[in-house]
């Protein structure tokens, strides 16, 4: 097993679902409009881990048939 750490200010990167979007569209619709944040072709949405968190923490549980993201993931993007 490799340990790391990720500070909860990490930028991440998902691709969104049609539900995810909606979750977006819902509480925090501003952020859809930043291109640095979404991109509306491929689907690919940037925020901080924590501000993810809040945003999609209700619909991350196991056994959800509703995923937020395309297979579930989440990639950290790391400082240059």
């Amino acid at each position: 097993m490799r340990e790391t750490t990720i500070g909860i200010n990490a930028w991440c990167q998902v691709k969104l679902t049609n539900y995810g979007l909606d979750i977006v569209k819902e509480k925090c619709p501003h952020t859809l409009e930043s291109k640095l944040r979404y991109n509306k072709k491929t689907k690919i949405y940037n925020d901080e881990l924590w501000h993810l968190m809040r945003t999609f923490g209700e619909c991350m549980w196991m056994g959800n048939k509703d995923i937020p993201f395309e297979n579930n993931e989440i990639k950290i993007i790391e400082k240059q």
